[in-house]
Protein backbone atom coordinates (compact mmCIF):
# COMPACT_ATOMS: atom_id res chain seq x y z
CA UNK A 1 0.00 0.00 0.00
CA UNK A 2 1.14 3.63 -0.81
CA UNK A 3 0.94 6.09 1.51
CA UNK A 4 -0.19 9.45 0.12
CA UNK A 5 -0.30 12.82 1.97
CA UNK A 6 -3.27 14.14 0.02
CA UNK A 7 -6.44 14.27 2.03
CA UNK A 8 -9.57 13.78 -0.43
CA UNK A 9 -11.50 16.82 0.67
CA UNK A 10 -14.32 16.98 3.01
CA UNK A 11 -17.22 18.72 1.70
CA UNK A 12 -18.16 19.75 4.84
CA UNK A 13 -14.48 21.56 5.78
CA UNK A 14 -14.99 24.99 6.93
CA UNK A 15 -12.57 27.68 6.02
CA UNK A 16 -12.31 30.65 9.18
CA UNK A 17 -9.99 33.93 9.43
CA UNK A 18 -8.72 35.67 12.30
CA UNK A 19 -8.91 39.02 12.50
CA UNK A 20 -4.94 38.85 12.19
CA UNK A 21 -5.04 37.35 9.03
CA UNK A 22 -8.10 39.56 7.80
CA UNK A 23 -5.57 42.91 8.29
CA UNK A 24 -2.36 41.54 7.06
CA UNK A 25 -3.79 40.04 4.02
CA UNK A 26 -6.22 42.45 2.30
CA UNK A 27 -3.60 44.58 1.66
CA UNK A 28 -1.31 42.25 -0.13
CA UNK A 29 -3.31 39.72 -1.70
CA UNK A 30 -6.93 41.02 -1.37
CA UNK A 31 -10.58 39.69 -1.08
CA UNK A 32 -10.02 37.63 -4.60
CA UNK A 33 -6.66 36.38 -3.34
CA UNK A 34 -8.49 35.50 -0.16
CA UNK A 35 -11.19 33.62 -1.67
CA UNK A 36 -8.46 31.94 -3.91
CA UNK A 37 -6.72 30.63 -0.58
CA UNK A 38 -9.71 28.92 1.09
CA UNK A 39 -10.52 26.90 -2.25
CA UNK A 40 -6.94 25.95 -2.34
CA UNK A 41 -6.52 24.78 1.12
CA UNK A 42 -10.23 22.87 0.80
CA UNK A 43 -8.85 20.88 -2.19
CA UNK A 44 -5.12 20.72 -0.43
CA UNK A 45 -5.68 21.05 3.39
CA UNK A 46 -2.50 19.78 3.97
CA UNK A 47 -0.70 22.35 1.51
CA UNK A 48 2.38 23.88 2.42
CA UNK A 49 5.21 23.31 5.01
CA UNK A 50 4.44 22.36 9.17
CA UNK A 51 6.23 24.65 10.97
CA UNK A 52 8.55 22.95 13.88
CA UNK A 53 7.04 23.72 17.19
CA UNK A 54 3.92 25.07 16.00
CA UNK A 55 1.38 22.08 17.00
CA UNK A 56 0.54 21.84 13.51
CA UNK A 57 0.96 25.19 11.81
CA UNK A 58 1.56 25.28 8.32
CA UNK A 59 3.07 27.87 6.31
CA UNK A 60 2.07 27.75 2.77
CA UNK A 61 4.21 30.36 -0.25
CA UNK A 62 1.38 32.11 -2.28
CA UNK A 63 1.83 34.71 -5.06
CA UNK A 64 1.11 38.35 -3.94
CA UNK A 65 -1.07 41.11 -5.84
CA UNK A 66 1.68 41.38 -9.52
CA UNK A 67 4.31 39.82 -7.99
CA UNK A 68 5.36 35.82 -7.88
CA UNK A 69 5.28 33.19 -5.27
CA UNK A 70 8.31 33.84 -4.57
CA UNK A 71 8.40 37.21 -3.85
CA UNK A 72 4.83 37.24 -2.49
CA UNK A 73 3.54 36.18 1.01
CA UNK A 74 3.47 33.29 3.36
CA UNK A 75 0.50 32.25 4.84
CA UNK A 76 0.05 30.44 8.20
CA UNK A 77 -2.64 28.38 8.80
CA UNK A 78 -3.67 25.21 11.13
CA UNK A 79 -6.03 22.39 9.74
CA UNK A 80 -8.03 21.24 12.60
CA UNK A 81 -8.84 17.61 11.48
CA UNK A 82 -11.35 17.12 14.17
CA UNK A 83 -13.01 20.01 13.58
CA UNK A 84 -13.00 20.44 9.80
CA UNK A 85 -11.87 23.48 9.87
CA UNK A 86 -9.16 25.48 8.23
CA UNK A 87 -7.97 28.32 10.19
CA UNK A 88 -6.70 31.17 7.94
CA UNK A 89 -4.29 32.37 11.13
CA UNK A 90 -1.72 35.31 9.56
CA UNK A 91 -0.06 36.51 6.66
CA UNK A 92 3.06 38.22 5.57
CA UNK A 93 5.24 39.20 2.98
CA UNK A 94 8.47 37.74 2.14
CA UNK A 95 10.62 40.75 2.20
CA UNK A 96 9.23 41.78 5.69
CA UNK A 97 10.20 38.51 7.43
CA UNK A 98 11.80 35.40 6.16
CA UNK A 99 10.39 33.13 9.25
CA UNK A 100 8.29 33.71 12.40
CA UNK A 101 10.25 34.59 15.78
CA UNK A 102 10.44 32.21 18.09
CA UNK A 103 7.84 34.03 20.15
CA UNK A 104 5.70 33.99 17.33
CA UNK A 105 6.02 30.47 17.14
CA UNK A 106 5.21 29.52 20.65
CA UNK A 107 2.10 32.03 20.53
CA UNK A 108 0.90 30.08 17.67
CA UNK A 109 1.53 26.84 19.13
CA UNK A 110 -0.56 27.45 21.96
CA UNK A 111 -3.26 29.07 20.04
CA UNK A 112 -3.09 25.72 18.32
CA UNK A 113 -3.65 23.71 21.21
CA UNK A 114 -6.42 25.81 22.97
CA UNK A 115 -8.14 25.35 19.28
CA UNK A 116 -7.54 21.30 20.10
CA UNK A 117 -9.20 21.92 23.34
CA UNK A 118 -11.72 23.24 22.31
CA UNK A 119 -13.00 20.99 20.08
CA UNK A 120 -11.97 17.68 22.28
CA UNK A 121 -14.04 19.18 24.99
CA UNK A 122 -17.13 19.72 22.71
Amino acid sequence: MRYSERVAPAPNITVLQTLAFSNAAMPVIGREGIEAVAEYLLANPLAGDVIPHSSGARKLRWAAKGKGKRGGVRLIYHYLVIADRIYLLDCYAKNEKSDLSPLETKRLAQLIRQLKEKYRAS
